[in-house]
């Protein structure tokens, strides 16, 4: 019924010569919307439109298009399944990028969910998830040149439909992780460039404050995976999006807080301990992502949690080949 009615009353989109009809808008942000639509057979995807009014946004689609086709052997990666380009009634152009529809949302609203009920998430649990983040994160840095996601935080954490695993979109902020600072200009404009592109309470304190002289690198992306982590744990980032708070490195572990009633967290030492060991406020001290992903595993192995390997992209539960978008 879903399907005959989103079909009679809603508009419909073509990507890759196939047909999808547009449910609802599911978000917006800069120049881009995302649509929930369903296919002939009533399944359903996310479609995401990008406005390319001006050469630079033509070039940041591209972009973000080539860095999904680069690591599309991850599955802990948002798989593009299918995208086009095609001119609009305004005569602009527009892309659109077809994406599997995850129905269990995302980390962030799962532990404010876990908190609200007074019950915060299990340890093995946020382990499993970051487990999979490292894995999704690495896949990035291995890339040559190596790349940085650059907007890593709950919020771009879809579940998978177990909930044991998490997957990571969004890669419209990822850029070359190493970036080479030789003047006051081209620290400004980069500093300038994460402002616009980087969550305030995730963002690595180099890339408040970036030195005259200085290299930027694939680090960044440790820091939000440490604060991503807190996250998980406590409902929001240790840090309020400030370069003083970034720079302070100052972690504060609540034992109770108020969230719809006093909620009592009890992880362990060495989770705490873990989170300590990546926010490291100097980059050359921060632990690698591999370094963090192996100190995960360690940690998921002594609390008897599940760290999964091979997350299925599926759509609405049924396992879903991406090569395979009915016509």
């Amino acid at each position: 019924m879903g399907g005959f009615l989103a079909r009679l009353f809603y508009s419909s989109i073509k990507i890759d010569r196939k047909r999808y009809w547009i449910v609802n808008k599911i978000g917006e942000g800069g120049f881009s919307f995302v649509y929930l639509v369903e296919d002939g057979r009533s399944r359903k995807f996310a479609v995401k439109k990008m406005l390319l009014q001006v050469s630079e946004q033509e070039e940041a689609a591209n972009r973000e298009i080539g860095y999904h086709e680069a690591i599309k052997h991850c599955p802990h990666v948002m798989k593009l399944l299918a995208h086009e380009t095609k001119s609009s009634l305004l005569g602009n152009s527009e892309a659109f990028l077809l994406f599997p529809y995850y129905t269990k949302g995302n980390a962030q609203e799962a532990v404010e969910r876990s908190i609200g009920n007074g019950i915060p998430v299990p340890e093995g649990r946020i382990l499993a998830w970051v487990a999979c983040l490292c894995d999704a994160v690495a896949a990035f840095h291995a890339l040559d040149p190596p790349i940085a996601h650059r907007d890593v935080k709950p919020h771009n954490l879809l579940l998978t439909n177990d909930q044991l695993g998490v997957v990571l979109m969004d890669l419209g902020s990822a850029s070359e992780a190493r970036v080479v600072v030789r003047s006051r200009a081209e620290a400004l404009a980069v500093q300038e460039l994460c402002a616009q592109t980087c969550t305030a309470q995730y963002r690595a304190p180099e890339l408040f404050e970036v030195p005259s002289e200085c290299e930027i690198t694939e680090k960044t992306d440790t820091w939000s995976v440490g604060c991503t982590m807190y996250a998980l744990a406590y409902g929001t980032s240790p840090f309020d999006g400030s370069a003083t708070s970034a720079g302070s490195g100052r972690v504060r572990f609540p034992d109770v807080i108020d969230g719809g009633g006093d909620v009592a967290f009890s992880y362990s030492a060495d989770f705490i301990e873990t989170i300590q060991w990546i926010l490291k406020v100097d980059p050359k001290l921060r632990p690698s992502i591999a370094e963090v992903r192996d100190r995960v595993q360690r940690l998921v192995d002594q609390v008897g949690g599940e760290a999964v390997e091979d997350v299925q992209v599926t759509i609405e539960g049924k396992p879903m080949n991406p090569h395979d978008i009915p016509a």
